[in-house]
């Protein structure tokens, strides 16, 4: 077990998270990133893993409750009257407004985040 709570193992001297082996045994290659549908970092069944990107990665964690979220909807609602079309200027001033990295502000402000929220 690592320091994240992951089963991990080696191979021919090389080093495995048990998770990617039990995907690579059973499907014989190895995606980029396999989530966890059970929340479970020990969890090797196969049935509980899905491929996916870290942006899926990121709004498990969010939904999930792992990993709060700076936004809420009012702030995303706020962010995009203030951001002004998404011009770069307006969007940096409203990041800096609510304390939000640029990136954070600039997906919610033109809908490439929280498109679920509606104005």
């Amino acid at each position: 077990m690592n320091g994240g709570g992951y089963g991990v193992t080696t191979v021919k001297h090389d080093g495995w998270y048990a998770h990617r082996l039990a995907w690579l045994i059973t499907y014989g290659t190895v995606p980029d990133l396999l989530r966890h549908k059970c929340d479970n970092p020990r969890c090797v069944r196969v049935s509980h893993l899905e491929p996916g990107t870290p942006l899926d990665n990121m709004h498990d964690a969010i939904s999930r409750g792992r990993r709060p979220s700076p936004l809420t909807p009012q702030i995303v609602r706020e962010l995009r009257k203030a951001a002004d079309g998404g011009k770069w200027g307006a969007i940096a001033a409203a990041a800096r407004k609510f304390k939000l990295k640029y990136m954070t502000a600039y997906g919610a402000a033109t809908r490439r985040s929280w498109e679920h929220i509606d104005e």
